[in-house]
């Protein structure tokens, strides 16, 4: 087989995902800053912070392709909206995926495409595609919108673990379907050490002041003439 046709099977195969062609499954994508002890598409942030968000792909019960078949290969394309508070400053994918055919990110975009060559195949109903670092400059809401890095028909194209092979389109986005999965990080300000100080000195002035009226308040009056 020539170089060119290698060069072209493998951009092919970056641009799939691989499960069986009989699983119908409710694949989505979802996001976790703690290092995926939890899920979820929006998060509260300090303003000033790096925050790490986890990429994953996620099969709800009762479909197994991904656990069964697992995941050779994957693109994905994340946009920062215009109106942002803050920037990427790293992206890449996870280290399962060994075969990079693209791995780019700028403060406001992350574009990847991804294949397992010598590793083992990612199985699992949750398997990690990635994770990028956003940095907090201000208060207010940025929201990231994700899709397929080329959006297309859809078809199915190639044999590869234990069935046919569908692109990422469909059976996650949707035929033709791009900047599918919202991403929102909310941005709120630290309190100055200053100011939560003099809050917490004032709340324990205040529990003070309330025990002291009710022990007045509980107190026996003194007998009359002592």
């Amino acid at each position: 087989m020539s170089y060119q046709k290698i060069t072209n099977t493998m951009l092919l195969l970056v641009l799939t995902l691989s499960w069986s062609a009989n699983a119908n499954a409710d694949i989505v994508i979802q996001f976790s800053i703690d290092d995926g002890a939890t899920f979820g598409d929006s998060f509260n942030i300090d303003r000033g912070s790096s925050v790490n968000v986890g990429v994953f792909l996620t099969e709800s019960s009762p479909d197994t392709a991904l656990a069964n078949d697992g995941l050779l290969g994957f693109g994905l394309t994340g946009n920062l909206a215009s109106s942002n508070f803050g920037a990427i400053s790293a992206a890449s994918p996870d280290s399962a995926f060994d075969f990079q055919a693209t791995n780019e990110f700028s403060a406001t975009s992350i574009d990847w495409e991804s294949l397992v060559l010598n590793n083992s195949v990612p199985t699992g109903s949750r398997i990690a595609l990635g994770s990028f670092q956003f940095d907090s400059i201000a208060d207010g809401i940025s929201t990231f919108t994700f899709g397929d890095i080329q959006p297309g028909a859809g078809s199915t194209n190639a044999n590869w673990l234990s069935g046919a092979g569908v692109e990422l389109d469909e059976a996650v986005f949707g035929t033709g379907a791009a900047d599918t999965f919202q991403l929102t990080l909310s941005t709120t300000a630290i309190p100055e050490p200053g100011s939560a100080s003099m809050f917490a000195m004032g709340a324990m002035l205040l529990v003070l002041r309330r025990r002291r009226a009710n022990s007045t308040l509980k107190s026996p009056s003194s007998p009359a003439g002592q």
